[in-house]
């Protein structure tokens, strides 16, 4: 007993698809029940105008090139870390949210990027600077001063 729209080669509800029985290969040439059937045939990917990669709806395409300024920000590493962690960050950001065409996040995190560096790089040759002017300082001190034992 069936139901008025039901499939005829679908077994009714509650009941298990014809299987041969337990330990025996089904027939060659026959389809198994279940397989065979691409279960992502109905599920593809919807299209809404814009392919990855291109600029979102209300954002224009960049007119030049937006740097990751990455380099710089691991070079700071060495003249002042606590400032290029968060350069690296930032830098580290930039191609993700151009892969997906979120080119003014892109375009925020690459100034972001650069703002970190140039701080960190004036900061550490500030104090690399100051350094230098303390080492110098101090052999011309020691110098002048002359002791005899």
């Amino acid at each position: 007993m069936g139901y008025p729209n039901q499939d005829p080669n679908q077994p009714p509800y509650g009941q298990q698809p014809q299987q041969p029985p337990y330990g025996q290969q089904p027939q060659y040439g026959q389809p198994q029940p279940g397989y065979g059937q691409d279960p992502y045939a109905a599920q593809q990917q919807p299209q809404y105008g814009q392919p990855y990669g291109q600029p979102a709806y209300g954002q224009p395409a960049p007119t030049g090139e937006i740097k990751n300024h990455m380099v710089w920000s691991i070079l700071t590493i060495f003249l002042f870390w606590p400032l290029a962690i968060p350069a690296i960050m930032n830098a580290a950001k930039v191609n993700g949210f151009l892969a997906t065409g979120d080119y003014a996040s892109a375009q925020q995190a690459s100034e972001g990027a650069k703002k970190w560096a140039k701080i960190a790089t004036i900061v550490g040759g500030c104090l690399y600077g100051l350094y230098a002017i303390c080492c110098i300082g101090s052999l011309v001190l020691n110098a002048g001063s002359s002791t005899t034992y």
